[in-house]
């Protein structure tokens, strides 16, 4: 199947819709590196660059870097490039989850490779790599709190590391939440610890070498943990740790939430041109529901302000804007205390923003796009196939809807074939090889169960006429008996099966790949797979490990 065969996979539903915006924005996503890059060098205007916003991310994206202790030269040099006009952002995005999964790092791989390309095609090109840490999100999102591993001696084949968060700490904001405590840290360290001691499929040789690995990358967790001061500090962190100092890449991090005061404008602009906003939400919803179609965004998005108001308590409030005399006031009640907060931004054709203000308020998500785009001029936004493309689809109609320039849109959804140890335990516990062999053995173990069901249903019936006559039921009764042990044991075989499939399906932490290949050696074959396959949708074929004993 070649790639836009898999653009037209990934976008089915959305073509349906007829959409001229939407069906350029799917016609303009690249399919290969080339492209995309030449696609970055088109659409970059330096006239859309205004200085003095870059200059605030600038100074923020030192601030991270000095503070996560990553400020290496190459990151200090590319820190150089970002307040100049010329200079191209290419951008990635994501939310400071724990022991993140591999297509985060993916993304950042792109950007590397993308800038690479770009300078190749054109020496005298200015570029630098930025990936923005979303620090507002609620602790209570699972992804944030959980990292999974596989494992075929935890419950449902999945081994999770927990972050623990309490009911009435759901709803903090990741910035304002604290580290982990010494004694999570230690838990987790044992149970990934556990995982490798205990793994049925390696010798003491082998376990050392993966204890070695794990080692490594424990190390790199530990010093992030001692600089973190907030739960997304310890994640960000060890992001750049990893990119920076292990891959020596110049990728630059920073927060979203130290960014407000480059967004003043923005956020003034999304105030006196909401009904634009709020009117393309509505539209866009109406017709994602005639058409049956799932989205990421969420419902009644366009009854909201495109704002979040920040809560002393830590949390945050949605909110929505009211008109009272000439004043536009915005309101909301925080997530986690329930008290109301308000803001007076005055006229809505010129409003107001002071200093107490900026700090406390930030985007929702298809406003951030929108805000990097107008104040920041990005040039390219490397997005994922989950959630996030789909709020960059309904962000393609509100661009147009605002007349700001979006960037760039491109996506590697090439799939991850390995497998670790994890897996290999996993696949030791079957006698099939392959997931697709497990899948069909599923489906025949449930046909027989229905198929054992049907033929039950009447040998109940008939044993209770037999009861109801006073009649012998022995023979009866076995056969039943008979069935009835067949299904106990098909389905304690498919439950076994199912935790098989879950563990070699699933999308696995990065420690995961740090154990089995060495966090160095990962990006080696990302990198080496970007470059070797040329398009962005082959599947990535990792190198063989143990075998399965």
């Amino acid at each position: 199947m070649n790639s836009h065969q898999e653009i037209g996979n990934i976008f089915s539903d959305y073509q349906r819709l007829k959409d001229p915006i939407i069906s350029e924005f799917i016609s303009s996503i690249p399919t290969n590196m080339s492209e995309a890059a030449s696609t970055v060098l088109k659409s970059f205007s330096s006239e859309n660059t205004i200085v003095k916003n870059r200059a605030v991310l600038k100074n923020k994206m030192k601030q991270f870097h000095l503070e996560a202790n990553t400020l290496a030269k190459v990151v200090s040099e590319a820190i150089d490039l970002a307040d100049q006009k010329e200079t191209k952002i290419l951008l990635a995005i994501h939310q400071p989850n724990l022991f993140a999964y591999s297509g985060v790092f993916k993304k950042i791989i792109l950007l590397h490779a993308l800038k690479s390309r770009i300078i190749e095609k054109d020496p005298t090109q200015k570029v630098i790599s930025m990936f923005l840490i979303i620090n507002h999100d609620f602790m209570g999102d699972f992804w944030t709190r959980v990292a999974e591993m596989p494992s075929i001696r935890s419950s449902g084949g999945v081994l999770e590391l927990r972050y623990p968060v309490s009911t009435r700490n759901k709803w903090k904001m990741t910035c304002n939440s604290p580290p982990p405590s010494n004694i999570i840290l230690g838990r987790w360290e044992k149970q990934i610890f556990h995982w490798i001691k205990n793994s049925s499929i390696l010798d003491v040789t082998e376990k050392k070498a993966y204890m070695g690995k794990f080692d490594n990358f424990w190390k790199l967790v530990k010093d992030s943990h001692s600089r973190a001061k907030s739960y997304a500090d310890f994640n960000s962190f060890l992001m750049s740790k990893i990119v920076n100092e292990i891959w020596k890449y110049d990728t630059l991090f920073v927060n979203l939430t130290e960014l407000a005061e480059a967004f003043e404008d923005g956020f003034k602009f999304l105030i006196s041109n909401y009904s634009y906003l709020a009117n393309t939400l509505r539209d866009c919803e109406k017709t994602f529901d005639q058409y049956g179609i799932r989205k990421s965004v969420s419902s009644n998005s366009y009854l909201y302000a495109p704002i979040w108001l920040h809560c002393k308590c830590g949390s945050k409030a949605p909110s929505t804007f009211a008109r009272i005399a000439e004043d536009t006031i915005c309101s909301g009640n925080c997530m986690a205390c329930k008290k109301e907060i308000l803001l007076n931004f005055g006229n809505v054709t010129s409003p107001e923003i002071t200093q107490e203000t900026i700090s406390n308020i930030s985007p929702r998500a298809i406003p951030i796009l929108l805000l990097l785009a107008r104040e920041l001029n990005t040039s390219c936004y490397v997005t994922g196939t989950g959630g996030s493309l789909q709020y960059t689809l309904v962000a393609s109609k509100v661009f147009k809807a605002l007349n700001i320039n979006p960037p760039s849109v491109i996506l590697w959804p090439s799939e991850d074939r390995y497998l670790g140890i994890g897996q290999k335990e996993a696949l030791s516990h079957s006698e099939h090889t392959s997931k697709h062999e497990i899948r069909n053995y599923l489906e025949t173990m449930h046909d027989t169960v229905e198929k054992q069901r049907s033929t039950i249903m009447p040998l109940i019936r008939e044993r209770d006429l037999l009861i109801k006559k006073n009649l012998p039921l022995e023979q009866h009764l076995e056969k039943i008996f008979a069935i009835k042990e067949n299904q106990r044991t098909i389905r304690t075989l498919m439950r076994k099966m199912k935790k098989v499939v879950n563990a070699i399906e699933l999308r696995a932490c990065i420690v995961d790949y740090a154990i089995n290949y060495g966090i160095k050696d990962v990006e080696s074959i990302w990198k080496l797979a970007l470059q070797k396959n040329g398009d962005l949708f082959s599947p990535i074929t990792f190198p063989n490990i143990v075998p399965v004993k």
